[in-house]
C-alpha cells in the first residue's frame, strides 16, 4: 500500500537536503541560484508506522507480517491469517527452506509442538535402514554388526568433533574450564564407545 511513499523516501535520501548542497557561485547583483532538486521532496512517514496505525497494531507486528508474506510458505501464511499461528512465531522460522517450514507447521497441527519455534528445536527422528528393521533383533550376530557400524560412524565424526572443540577454544581466546571439560567428555565418549565395541562387537571367543 505504501510502495510509492517508500520509493519517494529513497529518492529523498539519494538527493539529500537542499541546504546540504549550497550553490558554488554567486554572480554580483544576482540572487543566489539554488538548485530546485529535492525542493518538493519530503521525508515521508515510515510505511510500517502508517500501516501500524491503520490496523491498530505495533510496528514490529507489521515488520513480522511483511517478512512472513515475503518468505513464508503459503500454508504458514494461511495459518497466520486463520489465527492458528502468531505472526511473530511465523516470522521466526521464515528464513528456513519452505519445505522445512511446512514440516514445522505439521508438527504444530499434530500437537507435537505448541509453536513453530518449539517445533524447530525438536530433533528429527533418526531413520533406521530397512535391512536393520527386517533383521531379527534377537540374533546376536546382527546386534554385533550394529555395534560395529555405530562405532565406525562415531569414529568417522570424532575428528570433526575435536575440530569443533578447538574452534570454540580459538573463539574463547584460548583454553578454559569449558574447553577442558569438552575435551574430557569427548575423550570419555570415545573410550566408552571402544569398550562397547570390545564387549558387544566381537564374536564370542574372538
Amino acid at each position: 500500500m505504501f510502495k510509492d511513499e517508500a520509493a519517494e523516501r529513497q529518492r529523498s535520501r539519494q538527493f539529500g537536503r537542499r541546504e546540504a548542497n549550497p550553490p558554488s557561485e554567486v554572480i554580483e547583483g544576482q540572487k543566489p541560484r539554488i538548485s530546485t532538486v529535492g525542493v518538493n521532496l519530503h521525508r515521508p512517514e515510515r510505511s510500517n508506522s502508517q500501516a501500524a496505525r491503520m490496523f491498530n497494531v505495533s510496528e514490529k507486528s507489521v515488520a513480522f507480517a511483511t517478512r512472513v508474506l515475503a518468505s513464508g510458505h503459503e500454508q504458514v501464511i494461511a495459518a497466520v491469517e486463520g489465527g492458528c499461528v502468531s505472526v511473530s512465531d511465523a516470522a521466526a522460522i521464515v528464513k528456513l527452506l519452505k519445505p522445512r517450514q511446512r514440516e514445522l507447521l505439521e508438527l504444530v497441527h499434530s500437537g507435537k509442538a505448541r509453536t513453530l519455534r518449539a517445533a524447530a528445536k525438536l530433533k528429527k527422528p533418526k531413520t533406521v535402514p530397512a535391512a536393520v528393521l527386517r533383521s531379527n533383533p534377537r540374533d546376536p550376530q546382527v546386534m554385533r554388526g550394529k555395534v560395529r557400524r555405530a562405532y565406525s560412524c562415531f569414529m568417522d565424526d570424532y575428528e570433526a568433533f575435536r575440530g569443533y572443540v578447538e574452534m570454540a577454544a580459538d573463539g574463547c581466546g584460548g583454553d578454559n574450564a569449558f574447553i577442558t571439560r569438552a575435551r574430557e567428555c569427548l575423550a570419555a565418549a570415545q573410550a566408552a564407545m571402544y569398550d562397547c565395541l570390545q564387549h558387544y562387537g566381537r564374536a564370542k571367543g574372538a
